[in-house]
This record gives structure tokens, sequence and C-alpha cells, in this order.
């Protein structure tokens, strides 16, 4: 039986990966996504730092700083080339600490006319930590894991890549986002519960929950769209959005949809998740249970779970948004304009739905868990 299950979730892999590659090349085949970043950016590192260069702006103006530095080029055309560059720091607004030797950085090459080449600092690259940290988490979860770990972190890869590789690509194709959202939520469910759980009830019961469960949080945003009067535009990057593709523009108001249909589908999917694991294991230990006193502990492990979960969904929001909030209270007059701004009603709607969705995905796992335990 255990190496049926290891040959279906390999299966699953498989026909998964296949699944997105196809998917990509049919939504994605117009779309050239960062096509031009090995042109003017290159990884670099730091060989010599010389003295830093102050600029007074005078009463009222800023004052800036300018680092010449010496850096070997590690990528591109030009790997290999030793070039001169500066780092520039505006005084009294965001600033990040002065290069020094030994730093990995990237290169921005400016080029003019008369074939000269100037470089200039463009960031620290941040991304060797940033896998060193994933890496650490893959191995804590392998550990506390093991094989249910693997899957897991293979579930999340293939998520994610549905994300980046197929979604991301569509809607910048001009594709249909609605459909796109729901297609996404719905692998997301599919892969992530069957490689974790295999072919089972649990895994039945859990699917139908989540799938309620994104189903209402969609159409409580399809419902609450046209009675708040969205436009879509929540920041300056709506703007830009907006501008993209003039033959075929992005729908800015189907980005808000999709944005809280992925974003409360983790929490659903641990909640409905939750429910049926703890039915599961009440039904084994007490298969003579009746169908209402399964439920009836369904929604009893529900209520301990509602509370945390809807402050996880809404907290995450406030946090992820919180800049965005802050400089919208600096051009406010007041609470009330502030409070209805479409940014920060966006954020209103994002945590109410996802609650929402939590709410009723809770009775409703409960009920099915139920069935498909007791009925034989």
């Amino acid at each position: 039986m255990e190496k049926t299950d290891r040959g279906v979730k390999i299966f699953l892999i498989i026909l998964s990966l296949f699944l997105l590659w196809v998917a990509n090349r049919t939504f994605g085949r117009s779309v050239k996504i960062l096509d031009n970043e090995g042109d003017h950016v290159s990884h670099a590192k730091v060989l010599s730092v010389a003295e830093m260069e102050t600029f007074d702006g005078g009463e009222g103006a800023l004052s800036t700083a300018e680092i010449p530095f010496r850096a070997l080029i590690t990528s591109g055309p030009y790997k290999g080339r030793e070039v001169e560059a500066v780092q520039n720091i505006i005084y009294r607004g965001p600033t990040g600490r002065v290069v020094r030797e030994g730093d990995k950085i990237l290169l921005y090459r400016m080029e003019f006319p008369d074939g000269r080449q100037e470089y200039a600092f463009s960031a620290f690259y941040r991304l060797t930590p940033i896998f060193f940290l994933g890496a650490f988490f893959a191995v804590l979860l392998l550990i506390f894991g093991r094989s249910k770990g693997l899957y897991t972190l293979i579930a999340l890869l293939l998520s994610v890549l549905s994300i980046f590789f197929v979604f991301i690509p569509s809607i910048l194709g001009g594709w249909n986002i609605y459909v796109g959202a729901v297609a996404v939520c719905i692998y997301s469910i599919l892969i992530t519960i069957l490689l974790t759980n295999g072919l089972s009830k649990k895994s039945l019961a859990t699917i139908i929950g989540c799938t309620f469960g994104v189903v209402i949080a969609g159409l409580m945003t399809l419902y609450m769209d046209p009675i708040l009067e969205l436009t879509g535009v929540v920041d300056e990057t709506s703007v830009y959005l907006s501008m993209f593709n003039s033959e075929r523009p992005i729908d800015l108001r189907g980005i808000v949809f999709a944005s809280i249909l992925i974003g409360s589908l983790g929490a659903v999917m641990d909640v409905a998740m939750d429910i049926s694991s703890s039915l599961y294991e009440i039904k084994t230990h007490a298969p003579q249970i009746r169908y209402w006193q399964l439920v009836k502990s369904g929604l009893n492990v529900g209520q301990d779970l509602m509370g945390t979960m809807a402050n996880t969904l809404i907290l995450a929001y406030i946090g992820g948004g919180l800049s965005g909030v802050l400089s919208m209270s600096l051009i406010s007059h007041n609470l009330s304009e502030l409070l209805n701004r479409e940014g920060i009603i966006v954020e209103f709607l994002q945590g109410l739905i996802g609650s929402t969705a939590i709410l009723l995905t809770i009775p409703m796992t409960a009920l099915v868990a139920s069935l498909v335990y007791i009925k034989e």
C-alpha cells in the first residue's frame, strides 16, 4: 500500500510539472518577463573603496555623498572586467550602509552615445542569505516531517511555480484573471492535499472543505466589488499596471479578486486540514461514534481554531500593508477620509472575507468529514 501511495505521488509530481510547462507555453508564450535583467545589471564584487565625497545641497536641500569604488564584474557579457563605480547616498532619505571591500553587489551600467560606460551601485546582493534561510527551513521540514515533510516542500514549490510560472504570465498576457485565480487555487489545493495525505477519505474531506471556503471567498468578493465601487487602484503600482498593455489592459479589479483568493487560501486549507485530521483521529479511536457526535466534535475543534486563524489572517494583511497605511495617513485630513481610501478598504475587505471564509469552512468540513468517515 505504501509503495502504491508513493507511486501515485510521483505520478502526480510528474503530471504537475508537465501541466505547468504546457500552461506556461500556452498562456505565457507572448510575454517576456525580466528580458532586460542581464542587459544593464551585473553581479559584482567590491575590490576596494575610496574616500567619500560629500556635497552640501544648501539650506532646505538634500545633502548627497558619492563613494567611489572598484569592483570585479562576476556575471553577464563583461564578466571578469574590473571597473570603476560609484555609490550615491542621499541624506534625509532611506539610505543603506556604505559599500565595503568584499561586498557582493549589483551594478547598473549606463551607456552614452559617445560609447562611454559608467557604473553605479544598484543594491547589495541579498539572495544568498535568503537561499540559506530557505535551505534551513527545508532541512527543519525534512527533519520533523520526514517523507511527509518532503512532499510538503514539493507541494509548496509546485504552488509557487503555478503562480510565478503560469498565473503571472497569464495576467501580463491579457488572459482572464478571475478564471486564472480560481484555477491556481484549485490546483494548489489538489496538489498540496494529495501529496501530503495521498488518496484517502481525509484528503477528500479536506479538498471539499477547502474548495467550499475558496468559492465563498470568491463569491463574496464579486458581490462586494460593485457595492464598494472598487477601481483596483490601491497604490502607485496599480497605475503602472494599468498602463502596461494598452491593447489588452490588466483588470485591476481582477487583481484585487486574485489577491483575496490566494491570500485566504493558506488559512482556509489549514483550517480544513485541522478539522478533517482531528475528526479522523476521533473516528479511529472511537469507531462507534455517531454522525452528529462527530460533527459536534468538529465544531468544537473549529471554535478553538477560528480565533487564532482569523487573527493570523487579518494581522498578516495589516502587517503587509503597513507602509501603505502610514503613507496614506500622512496625506489624509481626518480618520474618516483615511479609512475610506480604497487601499485601506481593500485591506479591510481581504481580512474580513478571508476570515468569513474560514468560519464557513469549519462547519462544512465538519459535516463532510463526518459523513465520509461514518459512511462505510
